[in-house]
């Protein structure tokens, strides 16, 4: 009986050790996206800003040559 109880604590202890090293390489990967996501928000951000920049840069060319082209 006492070979039982060994052999099922160390099976219960392997898996217990097989599901920490999945966690903590979850937890690894889960970081490496959330970091991944915050710099393309960033990234979306700064592009939305030169859209617009742009935008704008276009209507103040649009009516300078319509003002132009009107003598």
């Amino acid at each position: 009986m006492r070979f039982n109880w060994l052999f099922t604590l160390s099976v219960c202890i392997s898996v217990g050790v097989v599901m920490a090293s999945m966690y903590a390489g979850f937890e690894s990967v889960k970081t490496s996206y959330t970091q991944q996501i915050a710099d393309l928000q960033a990234e979306l951000k700064e592009a939305k800003a030169k859209i617009k920049t742009l935008e704008d840069n276009q209507i103040i060319v649009y009516q300078t040559d319509s003002e132009d082209s009107n003598p």
